[in-house]
């Protein structure tokens, strides 16, 4: 089910007696948690209706109790974080392929509770994972609603999300300067929602958020600028590939810069490899285990270079990685010898 099912019953201020929470995106999970704590503590400022347990450290009896102890007319929120119910566990002695059980003991009397669930408490468990195949998973899919936040993968999908984001705090922003953003900043959503605020704040009466404010206001990735980096040795201008040198030095220390540049280097090799045969960015997604998204950029990327461009650039980032090692020199200075190199 999706979490936009969620955001309607929190809208709505109609929540189920039971939410199972899971998946890899934990900011927009935790923005939806943090919308159901809202409205308890609407109902009552002081925070005593709502109660937060450690999965793994409070026992599932003590989680049931304090369920079942919510006052006639008064609702309780009880958050269980980070709980293991779904984990994989080996028995002793057994097969690598024969997982344990954990259904038939620590979760039985969690699945118990959900045949009949105290209707004034919200009981909402969050998770890394969920096996659909437990029983414990069947049980809270038949009391409640299982919300799994996957992250976006596709480029629509990162345009949706920036745009909802953007609604939430108020702002538009087009397709176009979507993309960008999520280019700039890196496809992540915390990092990504944390932008969307500052330009929110940035742009004061202004409705739409432009490529310019981003620009402007947001901090590029490393890895954005090492692209960035490479896009001017490609075009051999040497005062473009330093500046974007300098400014991803500033940020990250100079052994990092250089690993990622070599990753980035492997990486065109590998789609000037595909190219030839006639390949497409998702075998590179296929053969580098990188998200689509990444082999797009690095597909169109290769363009610009050729095979020997790129050999040279791998040899002298070798080179670059010993002097720092040997040489004693400064490694901003490295780094920056290495790039001029290139780019001639």
């Amino acid at each position: 089910m999706s979490f936009d099912r969620l955001k309607r019953d929190i809208e709505e201020e109609n929540l189920a007696v039971v939410y199972l929470l899971y998946g890899e995106d934990r900011y927009s999970l935790l923005q939806s948690v943090q919308g159901m704590k809202k409205l308890f503590l609407r109902e009552d400022p002081s925070g005593s209706n709502i109660e937060i347990m450690q999965g793994k450290e409070i026992p599932v009896d003590q989680i049931i109790e304090t369920l079942n102890s919510s006052a006639l007319f008064s609702r309780k929120l009880v958050i269980v974080d980070n709980a293991p119910y779904f984990d994989q566990a080996k028995k002793k002695n057994s097969s690598e392929d024969e997982e344990m059980d954990q259904d038939s003991w620590s979760v039985e009397p969690l699945i118990d509770y959900l045949q009949d669930p105290n209707p004034s408490s919200i009981l909402c468990i969050i998770a890394n994972k969920a096996n659909k195949g437990r029983r414990l998973y069947q049980a809270m899919a038949k009391a409640g609603r299982i919300i799994e936040f996957a992250m976006p993968s596709g480029t629509g999908e990162w345009q949706e999300w920036i745009g909802a984001e953007a609604r939430a705090n108020g702002k538009t922003i087009g397709m176009q300067a979507a993309s960008y953003l999520a280019e700039w900043s890196g496809h992540h959503t915390g990092i990504l929602g944390a932008e969307i605020e500052k330009l929110a704040v940035y742009l004061g009466d202004r409705q739409e958020i432009m490529k310019e404010d981003i620009g402007a206001v947001c901090i590029p990735m490393a890895e954005t600028t090492v692209f960035k980096m490479l896009d001017g040795i490609a075009a051999r201008n040497a005062g473009e590939a330093l500046q974007r040198l300098r400014e991803v030095v500033e940020r990250e220390h100079y052994l990092k810069v250089n690993t990622m540049i070599v990753r980035q280097v492997r990486l065109l090799l590998t789609a000037c490899y595909l190219r030839t045969g006639g390949g497409k960015p998702e075998e590179l997604v296929r053969v580098a285990s990188i998200k689509p998204f990444e082999a797009n950029k690095v597909f169109r990327q290769s363009a610009k270079f050729t095979f020997p461009m790129l050999e040279k650039a791998l040899e002298d980032c070798l080179n670059t990685d010993i002097a720092f090692k040997t040489s004693g020199g400064d490694p901003q200075f490295l780094l920056e010898m290495m790039v001029i190199k290139l780019c001639k």
